[in-house]
Order: C-alpha cells, then sequence, then structure tokens
C-alpha cells in the first residue's frame, strides 16, 4: 500500500478527518483513523457514507480484505476495487452490521490499483452518537506483472 486517504462522497476534497488516515499505515501507533460523529447510524441524513481510499502503486489482484475496527458491532461496509480513485468503483465483497477484525473476501478476486473502504452505516458509540474507527487495513493480493 503507497498511500490512505479519507474519502467521502465528493472523494478525497471532503472525507472526514483526512488528517488522521495516516495513522493507519503508522505500526508505531495504536491510534485509529476515525469518522465524524453523527446523530443517526446514516450519517444524520447528511452524506451517503464516508471512507477510506487506498493506493496500492500498481494493479494487484485483490482476494480480502482485513479490517481492525472499533469493538461495537453495527458498521456496514462495501469494498470496493478498481483502476480510478472514485466512489463509481464497483463493489468486490460487503460487510453488514461487523465490528472488530474483520475478513471481507472479493468474489471473484477483483483486480485494481485503488482500494475504497466504504461505510454506509455507522455503530453507536455513546450518548446518540455513530462513528466509525479504523485501526488497521490489510489488502491480501498479489501484484500483476
Amino acid at each position: 500500500m503507497v498511500s490512505i486517504t479519507a474519502f467521502g462522497p465528493e472523494g478525497t476534497a471532503d472525507g472526514d478527518n483526512p488528517g488522521l488516515a495516516s495513522r493507519i499505515l503508522d505500526v508505531a501507533t495504536d491510534q485509529p483513523w476515525y469518522s465524524q460523529w453523527y446523530l443517526t447510524p446514516e450519517f444524520g441524513g447528511l452524506r451517503q457514507g464516508t471512507g477510506l481510499l487506498l493506493d496500492l502503486g500498481e494493479i494487484a489482484t485483490v482476494a480480502d480484505v482485513n479490517l481492525a475496527l472499533g469493538s461495537a458491532p453495527g458498521t456496514d461496509v462495501q469494498v470496493r476495487v478498481g483502476d480510478t480513485p472514485s466512489l463509481t468503483l464497483p463493489i468486490a465483497a460487503t460487510g453488514q452490521g461487523v465490528g472488530g477484525t474483520v475478513r471481507l473476501t472479493a468474489k471473484p478476486h477483483v483486480k485494481g490499483r485503488y482500494v475504497l473502504i466504504w461505510f454506509t452505516r455507522l455503530p453507536a458509540i455513546g450518548q446518540g452518537h455513530y462513528q466509525v474507527s479504523v485501526y488497521n487495513v490489510a489488502v491480501d493480493g498479489t501484484i500483476q506483472p
């Protein structure tokens, strides 16, 4: 993975907490990237989702994406893979109501340079707030010759 960037409905320009995305690549910290908090699991009606865009640096076949999320269940997430950094990337795998350690398997395995981890529903964090936290992202696959 070459880089990771916060990503919103309008692309990297409106991703949640963009300054925190690099924490996922820093193995020396145990601090997560986290979304803004919202008043409903569906982003308070303010947006359709939020996520993280991974640039693999070159085209790869993606088999699995492993996520270390906060422990609260309730997260709906999509893995989108392709050659352009956009929300229109095709969906390769999904998870519903997840939390903690999650393995999302692409069926069939897909090829692309970009992997978008796109959250469409947030878990409760208490006090009527909803927010997702990501501690680690690992992509299993092979680089294409």
